[in-house]
């Protein structure tokens, strides 16, 4: 019996059938004219519209089939071997993760890079398996010179670098802790810090000022004044506007550049002439920032080579005044809530301990000699 057969029955087309351009694997284009690619890779179907390099939609045949090919290739490249992998790939990882941490972290990762790259560049380029302990040995051997906690954030930054290989099985063990602890960890200097006297601060900004053949002289000198009298960072300096001085209430209000929360700082008596005197040399404006200089570092380190002193930072004209304060006998937490800080003075007591402990014994011997 002959078995009846009706008409051959035609399956619709798809989207990506009616868009695809004949002639090329992968290649479609859209009804608007540009084009796109599509290609299955591991089971899923990866879409890419096709763009010019100053990401304009492909709407030419040729340059499409170029752009698919170089799309295709990039997208099914063997991914590099483990064994392959250098130090500063291992770096590029462990920046991946702090991408969303704060700049000072991130210039902090810069910073330690900058000390392999010009110290010890082979290491940079070595393969993450084949770094010995003794190549770390060698380098924080040439970095020894460093201060303790300059030296020691460094090895800890290059010990978490090497933690991401062992954590992505690229190295089976960290090197790092198989250098003696001796050379991967300097014991802390207990001594005082170095910190200039005001009357040292003082002459350091005069003799910026006198500066004749300086363009910016008195810019510098003025920003060096500023941190050391209102005893601010050199961010806050920098943020500093003539908007926030309150004349009639007696404080400035700027803000802690680190947690951008605004605090007051008072006109302290010995802060409110100079600027006042500042105030009067700029025009009394009511606003701008109240100094120009971004930073006086290579200034301040040029005065003091010439003056004879020790290569003080800018950061210790500020130590300078809080030191100062605290032998004047000012509360640690007032100090801490005038540098904006919210611990109520916690970091303080630990940055001047040496200075409050001083202080401590001079109070305790003064209560005894009452008893005499």
């Amino acid at each position: 019996m002959k078995k009846l057969t009706g008409p051959a029955i035609v399956k619709p087309k798809t989207t990506w059938q009616q868009l695809s351009a004949t002639g090329f694997p992968c290649l479609y284009r859209h009804d608007n004219g540009s084009y796109y690619g599509i290609k299955k890779v591991q089971g899923r179907k990866l879409p890419k519209a096709l763009k010019t390099a100053n990401g304009q939609n492909i709407t030419e045949r040729k340059v499409a089939e170029r752009a698919l090919a170089d799309w295709i290739s990039a997208l099914t490249a063997p991914a590099p071997l483990v064994s392959d992998i250098t130090f500063a790939g291992l770096y590029d990882m462990f920046l991946a993760q702090k991408s969303a941490q704060a700049k000072g972290t991130k210039d902090l990762c810069a910073w330690v890079k900058q000390c392999i790259t010009t110290t010890a560049p082979e290491l940079w380029t070595m393969r993450a398996r084949e770094i010995k302990p003794s190549h770390l040995a060698e380098f924080f051997a040439k970095r020894s010179g460093m201060r303790a906690a300059s030296f020691n954030t460094m090895t800890a930054h290059i010990k978490n670098i090497l933690e991401v290989g062992v954590a992505d099985e690229i190295l089976a063990t960290n090197p790092y802790f198989k250098v003696p602890k001796k050379q991967r960890r300097k014991r802390s200097d207990k001594s005082p810090d170095l910190v200039p006297t005001t009357e040292e601060c003082e002459r350091i900004v005069a003799h910026v000022r006198g500066q004749e053949f300086a363009d910016t002289a008195e810019k510098t000198a003025d920003m060096l004044a500023l941190m050391h009298l209102a005893a601010l960072g050199q961010a806050e300096c920098v943020f500093a506007d003539w908007s926030r001085v309150k004349w009639a209430e007696g404080h400035i209000e700027t803000k802690r550049v680190k947690t951008a929360a605004w605090f007051k700082l008072p006109l302290y008596p010995h802060l409110k002439p100079f600027l006042v005197d500042l105030w009067e040399r700029q025009g009394k404006p009511t606003a701008g920032k109240i100094v120009s200089i971004l930073t006086p570092a290579i200034a301040l380190r040029n005065a003091c080579r010439r003056m004879g002193l020790p290569a003080f930072s800018p950061r210790d004209l500020r130590k300078a005044r809080i030191v100062w304060m605290l032998r004047k006998g000012v509360d640690v937490e007032d100090i801490a809530k005038w540098q904006g800080h919210r611990d109520n003075g916690v970091l303080s007591r630990r940055t001047y301990a040496w200075v409050i402990t001083s202080l401590d014994k001079t109070h305790e011997q003064a209560q005894l000699a009452k008893m005499v």
